[in-house]
Protein backbone atom coordinates (compact mmCIF):
# COMPACT_ATOMS: atom_id res chain seq x y z
CA UNK A 1 0.00 0.00 0.00
CA UNK A 2 2.65 2.09 1.24
CA UNK A 3 4.85 1.37 -2.22
CA UNK A 4 1.79 1.98 -4.24
CA UNK A 5 1.26 5.23 -2.83
CA UNK A 6 4.81 6.36 -3.40
CA UNK A 7 4.94 4.83 -7.12
CA UNK A 8 1.73 7.04 -7.44
CA UNK A 9 3.23 10.25 -6.40
CA UNK A 10 6.37 10.00 -8.75
CA UNK A 11 4.37 9.29 -11.25
CA UNK A 12 2.45 12.34 -10.58
CA UNK A 13 5.71 14.80 -10.06
CA UNK A 14 6.55 13.15 -13.50
CA UNK A 15 3.40 14.21 -15.14
CA UNK A 16 3.60 17.66 -13.89
CA UNK A 17 7.02 18.14 -14.42
CA UNK A 18 7.12 16.84 -18.03
CA UNK A 19 4.01 18.83 -19.07
CA UNK A 20 5.47 21.92 -17.07
CA UNK A 21 8.74 21.78 -18.90
CA UNK A 22 7.03 21.01 -22.47
CA UNK A 23 7.55 24.40 -24.54
CA UNK A 24 4.23 25.80 -25.66
CA UNK A 25 4.42 26.26 -29.78
CA UNK A 26 3.05 29.51 -31.35
CA UNK A 27 0.78 29.19 -34.33
CA UNK A 28 1.39 31.02 -37.57
CA UNK A 29 -2.27 32.67 -36.87
CA UNK A 30 -0.73 34.10 -33.23
CA UNK A 31 3.03 35.17 -34.93
CA UNK A 32 0.74 37.00 -37.69
CA UNK A 33 -1.54 38.82 -35.52
CA UNK A 34 1.50 39.97 -33.43
CA UNK A 35 3.19 41.28 -36.43
CA UNK A 36 -0.26 42.82 -37.84
CA UNK A 37 -0.26 44.77 -34.26
CA UNK A 38 3.57 45.59 -34.64
CA UNK A 39 2.71 46.87 -37.85
CA UNK A 40 0.27 49.45 -36.91
CA UNK A 41 2.11 50.22 -33.78
CA UNK A 42 4.88 51.75 -36.36
CA UNK A 43 2.92 53.25 -38.75
CA UNK A 44 0.67 55.34 -35.83
CA UNK A 45 4.33 56.27 -34.71
CA UNK A 46 5.23 57.24 -38.47
CA UNK A 47 2.03 59.14 -38.64
CA UNK A 48 4.25 61.98 -35.97
CA UNK A 49 6.73 62.07 -38.47
CA UNK A 50 9.50 60.73 -36.36
CA UNK A 51 13.39 61.70 -36.67
CA UNK A 52 15.00 58.11 -37.79
CA UNK A 53 17.02 58.02 -34.20
CA UNK A 54 13.70 57.56 -33.13
CA UNK A 55 11.97 55.13 -35.11
CA UNK A 56 14.73 53.18 -36.23
CA UNK A 57 15.09 50.75 -33.29
CA UNK A 58 11.10 49.71 -34.35
CA UNK A 59 11.87 49.32 -37.80
CA UNK A 60 15.14 46.83 -36.95
CA UNK A 61 12.95 44.72 -34.59
CA UNK A 62 9.79 44.56 -37.45
CA UNK A 63 12.29 43.46 -40.37
CA UNK A 64 13.74 41.03 -38.11
CA UNK A 65 10.13 39.82 -37.30
CA UNK A 66 9.04 39.49 -40.80
CA UNK A 67 12.30 38.00 -42.10
CA UNK A 68 11.69 34.80 -39.04
CA UNK A 69 7.94 34.86 -40.07
CA UNK A 70 9.20 34.04 -43.85
CA UNK A 71 11.52 31.20 -42.04
CA UNK A 72 8.39 29.75 -40.45
CA UNK A 73 10.09 30.28 -37.00
CA UNK A 74 6.92 31.47 -35.64
CA UNK A 75 7.85 31.42 -31.53
CA UNK A 76 10.73 33.77 -32.76
CA UNK A 77 8.71 36.13 -34.60
CA UNK A 78 6.09 36.53 -32.58
CA UNK A 79 8.73 37.66 -30.03
CA UNK A 80 10.19 39.93 -32.33
CA UNK A 81 6.90 41.38 -33.61
CA UNK A 82 5.69 42.07 -29.58
CA UNK A 83 9.77 43.78 -29.02
CA UNK A 84 8.76 45.87 -32.26
CA UNK A 85 5.61 46.92 -30.87
CA UNK A 86 6.36 48.09 -27.95
CA UNK A 87 9.52 50.05 -28.74
CA UNK A 88 7.19 51.64 -31.63
CA UNK A 89 4.55 52.37 -29.01
CA UNK A 90 6.98 53.89 -26.65
CA UNK A 91 8.16 55.65 -29.07
CA UNK A 92 5.04 57.23 -29.93
CA UNK A 93 4.41 58.31 -25.91
CA UNK A 94 7.47 60.50 -26.20
CA UNK A 95 6.91 61.96 -30.10
CA UNK A 96 3.48 62.85 -28.70
CA UNK A 97 4.92 64.36 -25.52
CA UNK A 98 6.91 66.70 -27.45
CA UNK A 99 4.81 67.83 -29.80
CA UNK A 100 2.18 68.23 -26.81
CA UNK A 101 4.68 70.93 -25.32
CA UNK A 102 5.07 72.31 -28.11
CA UNK A 103 1.97 73.32 -28.40
CA UNK A 104 1.81 74.28 -25.17
CA UNK A 105 4.74 76.43 -25.59
CA UNK A 106 3.28 78.08 -28.49
CA UNK A 107 0.02 78.37 -26.38
CA UNK A 108 1.90 80.38 -23.34
CA UNK A 109 3.77 82.82 -26.44
CA UNK A 110 0.48 83.63 -27.95
CA UNK A 111 -0.91 84.62 -24.19
CA UNK A 112 1.99 86.88 -24.10
CA UNK A 113 2.23 88.45 -27.07
CA UNK A 114 -1.52 89.43 -26.68
CA UNK A 115 -0.93 91.30 -23.64
CA UNK A 116 2.51 93.44 -25.06
CA UNK A 117 2.20 96.40 -26.52
CA UNK A 118 2.95 96.47 -30.22
CA UNK A 119 4.90 93.23 -30.15
CA UNK A 120 7.31 92.78 -32.90
CA UNK A 121 5.69 91.67 -36.30
CA UNK A 122 8.45 89.37 -36.31
CA UNK A 123 7.55 87.49 -33.03
CA UNK A 124 3.87 87.50 -34.74
CA UNK A 125 4.78 86.11 -37.40
CA UNK A 126 7.33 83.64 -36.00
CA UNK A 127 4.54 82.41 -33.93
CA UNK A 128 2.18 81.67 -37.06
CA UNK A 129 5.02 79.93 -38.57
CA UNK A 130 5.41 77.63 -35.80
CA UNK A 131 1.45 76.79 -35.90
CA UNK A 132 1.64 76.34 -39.74
CA UNK A 133 5.10 74.34 -38.66
CA UNK A 134 2.87 71.85 -36.46
CA UNK A 135 -0.46 71.76 -39.15
CA UNK A 136 2.56 70.52 -41.68
CA UNK A 137 3.77 67.89 -39.38
CA UNK A 138 7.34 69.55 -39.34
CA UNK A 139 7.31 68.89 -35.25
CA UNK A 140 11.07 69.27 -34.80
CA UNK A 141 10.81 72.53 -37.02
CA UNK A 142 8.09 73.56 -35.11
CA UNK A 143 9.96 72.92 -31.64
CA UNK A 144 12.79 74.86 -32.25
CA UNK A 145 10.67 78.02 -33.36
CA UNK A 146 8.57 77.39 -29.72
CA UNK A 147 11.72 78.15 -28.00
CA UNK A 148 13.33 80.77 -29.99
CA UNK A 149 9.75 82.65 -29.80
CA UNK A 150 9.96 81.91 -26.15
CA UNK A 151 13.12 83.43 -25.33
CA UNK A 152 12.93 86.65 -27.80
CA UNK A 153 9.87 87.66 -26.25
CA UNK A 154 11.43 87.14 -22.69
CA UNK A 155 13.02 89.93 -23.76
CA UNK A 156 10.66 92.46 -25.71
CA UNK A 157 7.63 91.86 -22.98
CA UNK A 158 9.77 94.05 -20.62
CA UNK A 159 10.07 97.29 -22.90
CA UNK A 160 6.24 96.13 -23.74
CA UNK A 161 5.57 97.00 -20.27
CA UNK A 162 6.91 100.17 -19.42
CA UNK A 163 5.04 102.00 -22.53
CA UNK A 164 2.17 104.45 -22.58
CA UNK A 165 0.40 102.16 -24.09
CA UNK A 166 -0.94 104.17 -26.43
CA UNK A 167 -1.85 103.95 -29.83
CA UNK A 168 -2.39 106.96 -32.48
CA UNK A 169 -5.20 105.71 -35.37
CA UNK A 170 -4.26 106.20 -38.69
CA UNK A 171 -6.47 106.06 -42.56
CA UNK A 172 -5.65 106.30 -45.33
CA UNK A 173 -7.38 109.05 -48.17
CA UNK A 174 -9.21 105.69 -49.77
CA UNK A 175 -10.29 104.60 -46.68
CA UNK A 176 -11.66 107.59 -45.80
CA UNK A 177 -13.46 108.23 -48.70
CA UNK A 178 -14.48 104.89 -48.27
CA UNK A 179 -15.33 103.95 -45.01
CA UNK A 180 -15.32 107.86 -42.77
CA UNK A 181 -13.55 107.29 -39.33
CA UNK A 182 -12.17 104.30 -38.30
CA UNK A 183 -14.60 102.40 -36.65
CA UNK A 184 -14.87 100.25 -32.86
CA UNK A 185 -16.58 96.85 -32.84
CA UNK A 186 -18.52 95.62 -29.86
CA UNK A 187 -17.41 91.55 -30.82
CA UNK A 188 -14.80 89.43 -32.88
CA UNK A 189 -16.59 86.76 -34.58
CA UNK A 190 -15.86 83.19 -35.49
CA UNK A 191 -14.91 83.86 -39.08
CA UNK A 192 -12.34 86.62 -37.64
CA UNK A 193 -14.55 89.25 -39.01
CA UNK A 194 -15.80 92.53 -36.10
CA UNK A 195 -19.17 93.23 -35.68
CA UNK A 196 -21.53 95.64 -34.38
CA UNK A 197 -19.87 99.29 -34.47
CA UNK A 198 -19.79 101.13 -30.91
CA UNK A 199 -17.46 103.85 -31.57
CA UNK A 200 -15.48 105.73 -34.28
CA UNK A 201 -11.98 107.86 -34.09
CA UNK A 202 -10.81 110.63 -35.71
CA UNK A 203 -7.25 110.21 -37.83
CA UNK A 204 -4.28 111.26 -35.59
CA UNK A 205 -5.89 110.94 -32.34
CA UNK A 206 -5.03 108.62 -30.21
CA UNK A 207 -6.70 105.46 -27.82
CA UNK A 208 -5.46 103.61 -25.23
CA UNK A 209 -4.06 99.70 -26.21
CA UNK A 210 -5.55 97.34 -23.75
CA UNK A 211 -4.82 93.89 -25.43
CA UNK A 212 -4.69 92.46 -28.87
CA UNK A 213 -6.29 88.80 -30.57
CA UNK A 214 -4.22 86.62 -33.03
CA UNK A 215 -7.28 85.59 -34.84
CA UNK A 216 -5.69 83.99 -37.47
CA UNK A 217 -2.27 84.29 -39.83
CA UNK A 218 -4.06 87.42 -41.62
CA UNK A 219 -6.10 89.00 -38.82
CA UNK A 220 -5.01 90.97 -35.52
CA UNK A 221 -7.44 92.74 -33.76
CA UNK A 222 -6.53 95.37 -30.97
CA UNK A 223 -8.88 96.20 -27.99
CA UNK A 224 -8.89 100.01 -27.21
CA UNK A 225 -10.22 102.32 -25.21
CA UNK A 226 -11.05 105.60 -26.46
CA UNK A 227 -10.53 108.58 -23.92
CA UNK A 228 -13.17 110.90 -25.98
CA UNK A 229 -15.68 108.57 -25.14
CA UNK A 230 -14.82 106.15 -22.62
CA UNK A 231 -15.73 103.66 -24.90
CA UNK A 232 -13.98 99.94 -25.53
CA UNK A 233 -13.88 98.13 -28.55
CA UNK A 234 -12.18 96.34 -30.98
CA UNK A 235 -10.12 98.10 -33.89
CA UNK A 236 -8.36 96.54 -37.14
CA UNK A 237 -5.09 96.54 -37.53
CA UNK A 238 -5.01 97.98 -40.57
CA UNK A 239 -5.74 101.59 -38.66
CA UNK A 240 -2.78 101.43 -36.60
CA UNK A 241 -0.32 99.22 -38.21
CA UNK A 242 1.45 102.14 -39.95
CA UNK A 243 2.13 103.48 -36.32
CA UNK A 244 3.36 100.18 -35.83
CA UNK A 245 5.94 100.79 -38.60
CA UNK A 246 7.22 104.01 -37.85
CA UNK A 247 7.72 102.58 -33.90
CA UNK A 248 9.24 99.35 -35.21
Amino acid sequence: MCSFFVMSLGLGLFLILGCGGKKIKTTPDEAGQAYASAQAAYQNLMELNPPQTLEYQARVLLKQAEELLAQKKYSEAKAKADQARTQAELAAQARQQMIAETRASLDRSRAELELMYFPSLKLIKMYWDGIGKLEQKQYDEARQLAAQLEAFIAKEKQLSYTSSRMMTVLASDEDLKRYGWPRIYENILTDCRLANVVDTVEPQKQVKFIRMVLCNSKATFYLVENPRTGKQGWIAERYVSQARAESH
